[in-house]
C-alpha cells in the first residue's frame, strides 16, 4: 500500500512539473534593446552592464536584427568582439630546433604565426617557456639549452616586434611579471631602469616613444630614438636590444640610475574574444563593429558608434529583471524568425505569469492548461481506484469463523472426594 502511495505522490510532482512547463512555454528568450546613443567601445560595453544586465551584440545575433539596426539608425554597430593584450612577454633568444621532439615538449600548430595566439595555446598546458617555428608553436616545460645566433631566426611572422624562427631554429619567449603597472592599458612596450640592487625598474609605454638604446654587448646610443631604430643601431653593434640577460648587462654596462632604455618586452594582440555580462575586467586593445552584414575592426576602440544591449531572460533572471527598472524597457525579441516589438515586461511574464494574466493566455496555453489539469483530475481518480480495489479485495479475501458444537467429556466423580 505504501508503495502505491509513494507512486501516485511521485506521479502528480510529475504532473505539476508539466503543469510549470505548459504555463511558462519558454526557457530562454532574448531581448534586444532599441539603439542606444554613440560612444566608445568601453563606455558602450559597461552601459549595457549597468543599464541592461547585458552585453553587447555578439557575432552570432541573428542577422535579421542587425540588418533592422543598420538600416533603420546607422552604419556602424559596436558588437561584443575584442582583441586584448597578453600579459608581459620577453624574448629569451634563438635556439637548436632539432631536440624538441621528444614527448616531454608539445608541439601545437597553429592557423597563425603569432606570438599572442602561441601563448594562448600553452596557457592552457600551463607551460613556463613557448617558441615559434614558422607556423608551428612549440610549448616547451623547461628552456633549451643549444642557443644559436640571432640572425637563425629570421622567419616572418604577421605580427610586429616578433620573431619566429627559421631552419632548426626555434624563437623562445617566456611569460614575464616585472610589473603590473599600466597592466590593463593598451601599451605594448617597455623600457628598463637599472639599479645596483637588481631592482630594476620598469614602465610601460607607447611603442612609438623615444629613449635611449641598451644593447646586449653594453653598447648604449648617445641619443634618444624609437624602438625600430634602436634594434637598428645595437645590430649596427653586432648585438641586439637587452631582453633576458638584463641583469648581467646592467652589471657590466656603465649606466646611472635614472636612464630608461627600451628593452626587448612587450604585450602582444591575442584573441578575439567575446565580452560577456560578467566580464568587469576588459581591456580591449582592438575592436570590432557591424557594418554592411559584416563584422569589422574598428580603426580605435574611441571611435563612437551607437550600439544595441543584449539581455538573455531566463527562469533564474525573471523575476530580478521584472523588478527593477529594467520593466519598462521597449525592445525587440525574435519569434518565428520574425523580429518583432516588445517589452521587458511581456517577456518576464512568459516565464513567470501572474494569476491575473492567467486569463490572457494564447491558445496553445489554454489547451496546455487544460489537458494539464485533465492529467491531474486523472491521476487522483487513479489513486482513488487503486486504494479502494485493495480494501474492497482484503474484505472478500478474508473467510468467516462459524461457531461450532463443543462437545465436553463428562468428569466422573471422584469417590474420595
Amino acid at each position: 500500500m505504501n508503495i502505491m502511495v509513494r507512486a501516485s505522490v511521485l506521479a502528480l510532482e510529475l504532473i505539476w512539473i508539466i503543469i510549470s512547463v505548459r504555463v511558462s512555454g519558454v526557457k530562454v528568450s532574448t531581448f534586444f534593446s532599441s539603439v542606444q546613443p554613440p560612444s566608445d567601445w568601453q563606455s558602450a560595453h559597461t552601459h549595457c552592464q549597468d543599464n541592461f544586465n547585458g552585453s553587447l551584440l555578439s557575432k552570432g545575433n541573428a542577422l535579421i536584427l542587425l540588418d533592422h539596426v543598420t538600416s533603420v539608425a546607422v552604419e556602424n554597430v559596436w558588437t561584443s568582439t575584442y582583441v586584448g593584450l597578453s600579459p608581459w612577454i620577453i624574448y629569451k633568444g634563438c635556439f637548436d630546433s632539432t631536440h624538441i621532439n621528444s614527448p616531454q615538449f608539445y608541439k601545437l600548430l597553429t592557423n597563425e604565426s603569432t606570438v599572442g595566439s602561441c601563448f594562448r595555446s600553452c596557457s592552457e598546458l600551463k607551460t613556463p617557456y613557448f617558441g615559434l617555428q614558422g607556423k608551428s608553436c612549440i610549448c616547451l616545460p623547461t628552456m633549451l639549452q643549444a642557443k644559436k645566433d640571432d640572425n637563425q631566426c629570421k622567419s616572418s611572422c604577421e605580427g610586429k616586434f616578433e620573431k619566429c624562427g627559421g631552419r632548426d631554429a626555434i624563437s623562445v619567449y617566456k611569460k614575464y611579471f616585472p610589473s603590473e603597472k599600466d597592466y590593463h592599458e593598451s601599451r605594448q612596450c617597455a623600457t628598463v631602469t637599472c639599479q645596483q640592487d637588481g631592482k630594476h625598474v620598469y614602465r610601460a609605454h607607447r611603442c612609438s616613444n623615444r629613449f635611449h638604446t641598451l644593447c646586449s654587448n653594453g653598447e648604449i646610443s648617445s641619443e634618444k630614438q624609437s624602438l625600430r631604430n634602436s634594434t637598428q643601431f645595437c645590430g649596427q653593434k653586432k648585438s641586439r636590444i637587452v631582453m633576458g640577460d638584463v641583469d648581467d648587462v646592467c652589471q657590466r654596462a656603465a649606466v646611472n640610475n635614472v636612464t630608461q632604455f627600451w628593452i626587448d618586452l612587450h604585450r602582444y594582440p591575442t584573441g578575439p574574444f567575446q565580452a560577456g555580462f560578467n566580464d568587469t575586467d576588459v581591456y580591449p586593445f582592438s575592436c570590432f563593429k557591424y557594418n554592411n552584414r559584416s563584422y569589422v575592426k574598428a580603426s580605435s576602440c574611441k571611435e563612437q558608434n551607437p550600439h544595441v544591449c543584449v539581455v538573455e531572460v531566463t527562469d533564474e533572471n525573471a523575476v530580478s529583471l521584472c523588478s527593477s527598472k529594467l520593466r519598462e524597457a521597449s525592445g525587440f525579441t525574435i519569434e518565428n524568425s520574425d523580429l518583432v516589438d516588445v517589452t521587458m515586461e511581456a517577456l518576464c511574464e512568459k516565464f513567470h505569469p501572474s494569476p491575473v494574466d492567467m486569463v490572457n493566455l494564447n491558445y496553445s496555453g489554454v489547451i496546455g492548461l487544460a489537458v494539464s489539469g485533465g492529467l491531474v483530475l486523472l491521476g487522483f481518480c487513479i489513486v482513488t481506484v487503486i486504494c479502494c480495489g485493495k480494501r474492497r479485495k482484503k474484505s472478500e479475501g478474508e473467510p468467516h469463523i462459524e461457531m461450532k458444537t463443543v462437545q465436553y467429556s463428562p468428569v466422573k466423580k471422584n469417590e474420595n472426594v
